[in-house]
């Protein structure tokens, strides 16, 4: 499956695709393609045909997101309903600190849920390997190390696979975007 940065790909054109290897697939291709369907519908509850029909359902039903706490989060969920919905703007209700209702067509409910899902799970991992580089670079940059040596009074001297040599300059650019206070106060020369 293509993947592109400009577009995402509808759960409708999803289905499409996976009809199409179901009829006319190889093998285990055919099994996957037709379990793919069956996921896809089960989780909404509704049949192919009517997946594929509901482009032109105009009536809009409040469906409700649990987006989580965070501003993160709410802020990544509005983009997504703004991407869905082509708009700038668009009306919800809090039900709970977590929880939003969206007013959406039955379609733009199912394409928001996996657009929505998929970018959230992507931006964890995304956050995760940013606070590990943001830790490492700060550490680095105020000098927070160790003065004890090895047993023998010599450094340690090892070769870099090229992921370790890829994370320490990802390492050194994070550390040349960060502030430059210090721990130790500077004396001031008149």
């Amino acid at each position: 499956m293509e993947k592109t940065n400009e577009k995402y790909e509808s759960v409708r054109e999803k289905l499409r695709k996976l009809q199409a290897l179901a009829e006319r697939g190889y093998g285990g291709e055919v099994e996957a393609a037709k379990a793919g369907i069956k996921r896809l519908c089960e989780r909404y509850g509704i049949t192919p045909e009517e997946l594929l029909d509901m482009q032109d359902s105009e009536k809009k039903e409040r469906y409700t997101f649990d987006v989580g706490r965070t501003k993160i989060n709410r802020q990544l969920f509005t983009q997504c309903v703004c991407k869905v919905l082509n708009t700038k703007s668009y009306t919800c209700w809090h039900i709970s600190r977590s929880e939003i209702k969206v007013e959406l067509t039955k379609a733009q409910f199912i394409e928001l849920t996996e657009l929505f899902s998929w970018h959230k799970a992507n931006l964890e991992v995304e956050l995760e390997e940013q606070l590990k580089l943001l830790i490492h670079a700060y550490i680095n940059k105020h000098r927070i190390f160790s003065n004890v040596k090895s047993d023998d009074g010599t450094a340690e001297d090892k070769e870099l696979t090229p992921e370790e040599w890829q994370f320490l300059q990802k390492v050194f650019a994070t550390e040349m975007t960060l502030g430059d206070r210090t721990y130790h106060k500077q004396l001031e020369s008149k």
